[in-house]
């Protein structure tokens, strides 16, 4: 009895076990499980099921039927049909297929046998995986149109796909990197980057807000929320931080935020970004001397001296250094020009906050890292259709939000690496969809398929 048992153990696949099974800390092999099933509960006759990776074949019910079915007890003799179960497979089209077995019962035993899936379920979800990671990329990292990736979809593959079909794909996808994200533990600088960018591709339009790691370069939070006010950014701030230690925070000059970053993290350094700050005094500069804010006029000599000095203040190795800067300009033009003791008394004001890059080089001068994530995002998020719901712009975000996390970037100081890596994730691919489950690029595919074939042919010779 026990050889046939274990003749059939490489075919069988899948079997009930009890938990008794696993009570003694150990996970039983298959053939024990079908030998305490079949020889130690023959008594009671209860029936068991058993998945049998063999030949099969669609019978004239067009079910799929094991060629042979055999009872590893009593083999072929007591073997006869015992109804059917279906299963439901993924096309890469979004469809699916449903695939009937039939069931055979021993009628001496009540085992129950029928035909494993596995050799159709591995390959053909290779192939779905592989379908849906090319939309996806075509999507997400190169930003096509839902219409362009459909026509590209079907150029490659051969396959009509509906754009609703591709929506839903990056709703779904959107909702796992949301959920790996908050899996995701890497290191934290302890300085942050904040800033938001409006959407318009919306019914109302919405806010991107995004808090980065200065240093990393990753993103800790980005969400879409649906409008910039103050309470909706103290919410999106205490959530991105509130299992992180920040000591300094990185902002462009709205004055609501000095308010807001003071009442949510007393003590926390905020850097305000100099070259946004410089922005606003040249306009300042140029209403002060006449020229509004028309740019093709030449500032007056004695305006463009001023504005030289003041960047001149910005620009300094240290706070005292800057400090003795700007003391000297508030002695020499204080009190001359009521336009431009207004832009003198703007800079005393924000002195502080504009000056904490000069102590700690950690801290970043500018928000320039995330003003130019934003920059290489926009075109995606411009291409796509426009989004119905706060959910449906939330999850392409999050697509984006992993995908740039994990991208690797090939020249200048950080070639080779990613955001995530240089916070100490070990993710040797540094890809966004093998992370959450969409396996290895397609090319890699091929390459192991290409190795197997060589492999087979030196076996033959």
């Amino acid at each position: 009895m026990l050889s046939i048992i274990e003749s059939l153990t490489s075919k069988i696949t899948c079997a009930q076990s009890k938990m008794d099974s696993f009570s003694n800390g150990k996970t039983p092999t298959i053939e024990e499980i079908v030998e305490d099933a079949i020889v130690t509960e023959k008594a009671n006759k209860k029936s068991i099921t058993l998945e049998i990776d063999d030949d099969y074949f669609m019978n004239s019910k067009n079910r799929l039927a094991l060629l042979n079915p055999k009872c590893p007890i009593h083999g072929d003799k007591h073997i006869t049909e015992n109804g059917w179960t279906s299963n439901k497979l993924d096309t890469i089209t979004g469809d699916k297929i449903k695939i009937i077995r039939q069931m055979h019962i021993c009628s001496k035993c009540k085992t129950v046998l029928l035909p494993s899936l596995d050799c159709i379920k591995l390959p053909y979800g290779r192939i779905v995986k592989n379908g849906q990671r090319y939309l996806l990329e075509l999507t997400i990292e190169d930003g096509l149109s839902l219409r362009k990736a459909k026509r590209r979809f079907k150029n490659t593959f051969g396959l009509e796909i509906s754009i609703d079909r591709i929506w839903n794909l990056i709703q779904s996808t959107g909702k796992m990197c949301n959920e790996k994200m908050d899996e995701i533990d890497v290191n934290f600088s302890g300085v942050a980057s904040y800033d938001e960018d409006i959407l318009l591709k919306t019914d109302n339009n919405v806010v991107k807000m995004t808090l980065l790691d200065a240093v990393n370069g990753y993103a800790i939070k980005e969400e879409v929320r649906e409008n910039k006010k103050s309470d909706t950014i103290k919410s999106f701030l205490k959530e991105g931080l509130k299992d992180k230690t920040a000591y300094a925070i990185v902002t462009d000059c709205d004055p609501n935020y000095p308010n807001i970053i003071k009442n949510i993290f007393p003590g926390i350094l905020h850097q305000l970004c100099v070259s946004h700050f410089n922005g606003i005094i040249d306009g300042d500069i140029r209403k002060a001397a006449g020229l509004r804010y028309k740019k093709k006029k030449e500032l007056p000599k004695e305006y463009g001296e001023i504005k030289g000095k003041i960047h001149h203040i910005l620009s300094s190795k240290n706070r005292s250094i800057a400090e003795k800067r700007l003391y000297s300009l508030l002695q020499s033009e204080l009190g001359k020009n009521d336009g431009i003791d207004i832009i003198l008394l703007k800079i005393k004001e924000y002195f502080y906050n504009l000056t904490h890059f000069m102590e700690d080089i950690k801290i970043p001068k500018t928000n320039n890292i995330l003003e130019s994530r934003y920059s290489t995002m926009e075109p995606n998020y411009r291409n796509n259709r426009r989004f119905k719901s706060l959910e449906g712009a939330g999850n392409y975000s999050n697509c984006q939000t992993l995908f740039r996390n994990l991208y690797r970037i090939e020249e200048g100081t950080y070639v080779n690496s990613s955001p995530y890596s240089r916070a100490g994730l070990d993710h040797k691919a540094d890809d966004w969809l093998n992370l959450i489950g969409f396996g290895n690029k397609i090319f890699e595919c091929f390459g192991n398929i290409k190795t197997a074939i060589s492999k087979k042919l030196i076996d033959i010779a």
